[in-house]
């Protein structure tokens, strides 16, 4: 990952500076580098993030102290990136949706726009949310993300309060 364009938009070139030096000469200081990164990525609303905004999601995804690995983030961050602009290709369909395109519309569905499957459900007959959630955990755990099952409910939370 290239912060470089990223950093130089939330810092100024001394503290820029200082965090380049301190990532290259102190390998035990990135995780903290990158989670302090997007800590103020999520926290500082005046910025407006222009440039690699996936290396900005996955930073702010790596501040979520409950994700076991880098790669849960990084694999939450390619889901968000994909989905972010499209509210109606994010909509889950038992028919249509295989695999894990099923589970990873039904993560960001109900992340950012949980609503609209508690419609289907009370208008239009569809199933219950918690139908799509359960189907949603089987199909990661049996694709080998099972990180992603377990904190299932808590990506919900995380994404509906960082991204809504």
């Amino acid at each position: 990952m290239s912060t470089g364009a990223l950093i130089e938009q939330l810092y100024g070139q001394n503290e820029c500076n200082l965090i380049r030096n301190l990532y290259k000469e102190d390998p035990s200081v990135r995780i903290t580098i990158r989670e302090a990164i997007g800590t103020k990525i999520i926290l500082d609303t005046k910025k407006f993030i222009s440039d690699k905004p996936l290396d900005a999601i996955y930073l702010a995804c790596l501040t979520a102290k409950f994700a076991t690995s880098e790669e849960e983030c990084h694999t939450i961050a390619i889901t968000i990136y994909q989905y972010h602009n499209k509210p109606c290709h994010m909509v889950p369909s038992l028919i249509e949706d295989e695999g894990l395109n099923f589970a990873y519309k039904t993560l960001m569905s109900l992340s950012l726009q949980p609503q609209f499957l508690e419609n289907k459900w009370k208008y239009h007959g569809a199933p219950k949310p918690d139908y799509y959630r359960n189907i949603s955990k089987i199909v990661f755990s049996r694709y080998g993300e099972k990180n992603i099952a377990a904190h299932h409910e808590q990506w919900e939370r995380f994404l509906g309060e960082m991204f809504i």
